[in-house]
């Protein structure tokens, strides 16, 4: 994996399980912890740097644990695996992580934790307040509905790659010059960055809206055409017919599109169809079949998109409905029509 990181200062040892579990619950989240082991004495090491309103946990425990951190609301709580290995069920979703998984449970869903022995993680706390006024800001966020970040990402992919350098950084300056990190703005521009890249750079329920805060300073024909197919998303078929409707040639809008958005405008519109389809998928508030969602935003070709979905999101249409109804089965629902006879799509 080629990472290492070490939260500077005295750790602090603890040799049963309602210690370990009062230390931690303190710092990080209120959980029961039950060894799970009974050949051994039990011992766990525990480190923790403030950094503004983030902390950064170096956690150890020398035998295997099983951990019920009840419903999370009000952080989230990021854990880089640096050895060993462990299964984090998040409500009905499950990642089982070994060296340079990161792993992101969502608000709202009971989560459980098996850890292995002799397993070394990191984990990071973030107040939920703080992603979400960050997330007004740049997705339009629907405070009806968390933020739900894929739930399992590694260090080899961009995001986790990134954040954990960041961290393995901050550790670094603190343990160096321990001083700089109680300098209040300097706490704050790492703790802020923290939670940009999450944002920014792990996916999530939100993250087909980053493209609308793009567009801005893009000429205006590529402006009118992402207008347009937001519109009309459930009857566009073919690129031509965007092109006509703004005005421009179809090559003139297949250079805009891969000049300014690095997408293809078939690309923007299955982006965007695969985005709609999740947010509607994740309110549970229709009735309608998966394929009625589908037809509702444009996909007429289910087989095609499940598989383009479940790339994007690393989990079929119909898990992530599971989820939301596992999450929410007291939300309203209303009936919905199907869309019959759409002609076939060129994409």
């Amino acid at each position: 994996m080629g990472l290492s990181i070490n939260v500077p200062g005295d750790a602090i040892m603890t040799t049963t399980a309602n210690d370990c579990a009062a230390l931690v619950s303190r710092r990080l989240w209120p959980h029961s912890l039950r060894i799970a082991t009974r050949e051994r004495d039990f011992r766990s090491r525990f480190a923790t740097l403030q950094v503004g309103d983030c902390s950064i946990a170096e956690l150890n425990y020398d035998s295997m644990v099983e951990i019920d951190a009840g419903v999370i609301d009000c952080v989230y709580l990021v854990t880089i695996c640096l050895s060993g290995a462990a299964e984090t069920r998040n409500g009905m979703r499950r990642a089982v992580s070994v060296p340079g998984s990161i792993i992101v449970p969502s608000p709202g869903r009971p989560t459980r934790y098996a850890i292995a022995e002799d397993s070394r993680n990191i984990t990071i706390r973030i107040p939920r307040q703080k992603l979400e006024t960050k997330a007004r800001e740049l997705f339009y966020y629907d405070a009806a509905h968390p933020i739900e970040f894929d739930l399992e990402s590694s260090v080899s992919g961009e995001f986790g790659a990134t954040f954990a350098q960041l961290v393995q950084h901050i550790c670094a300056v603190a343990g160096a010059a321990p001083a700089a990190l109680s300098r209040r703005h300097i706490a704050a521009g790492y703790a802020n960055m923290m939670a940009d890249l999450l944002l920014e750079l792990h996916p999530h329920n939100y993250s087909g809206r980053r493209l609308e805060r793009s567009l801005a300073d893009t000429p205006r024909h590529l402006q009118r055409a992402t207008q347009f197919i937001e519109s009309a998303l459930h009857e566009i078929e073919s690129i031509e017919q965007v092109a006509a409707a703004v005005g421009v040639t179809e090559r003139c809008l297949q250079k805009s599109f891969q000049r300014y958005l690095r997408l293809s405008p078939a690309e923007f519109v299955r982006e965007r169809r695969l985005s709609r389809l999740r947010e509607l998928l994740l309110a549970g508030e229709r009735r309608e079949s998966i394929m009625d969602l589908m037809l509702s935003v444009g996909i007429n070709q289910s087989g095609r998109y499940s598989g383009y979905y479940q790339e994007r999101f690393g989990e079929t249409p119909s898990a992530t409905r599971r989820k939301a109804q596992a999450h929410d089965p007291g939300a309203s629902l209303r009936p919905g029509h199907l869309r019959q006879g759409r002609p076939r799509r060129t994409f």
